[in-house]
């Protein structure tokens, strides 16, 4: 310990001066650190599904857990018996768990959900669709 607060503000000097060029860090004699590795995309989320809730406009959507995520967002859109409606999806706010509850929605209306993952990487695709029921 001793020694290595002795060492500390030339290795200081030696991060400044490098300022991250690997190829200047190996000629200053100390060890480099493992360089951080960026995050690739995050896998799409699976078994999404919905539950109807007892409060009118609201439904339930859940999705499987995701490794890396650290959020998850909703897309849904009104689905009608003659297929999917063609108006743009609405994103609802992401938040930190695989369970939201998505309000304002039309009552009796039955709605398509998406679920992707995001976090420090790049987000994941959007699931399939499932449908859904507002009470």
């Amino acid at each position: 310990l001793l020694v290595f607060n002795a060492f500390r503000p030339l290795r200081d000097y030696v991060n400044v001066i490098g300022d991250g060029n690997e190829e200047i860090l190996n000629t200053s004699g100390f060890p480099l650190a493992d360089l951080p590795t960026p995050i690739g995309g995050l896998a799409t989320p699976g078994n999404v599904r919905n539950k109807t809730l007892e409060y009118p406009g609201q439904v339930e959507v859940i999705c499987n857990r995701v490794e890396g995520a650290t959020g998850y967002q909703i897309r849904h859109q009104p689905f009608l018996s003659a297929g999917p409606v063609t108006e743009a999806w609405v994103i609802v706010d992401p938040t930190s768990t695989t369970k939201q509850v998505v309000t304002g929605l039309l009552s009796a209306t039955y709605y398509l959900f998406q679920m992707r993952a995001i976090g420090t990487g790049i987000p994941s695709t959007w699931s399939n669709a499932s449908k859904g029921l507002a009470a």
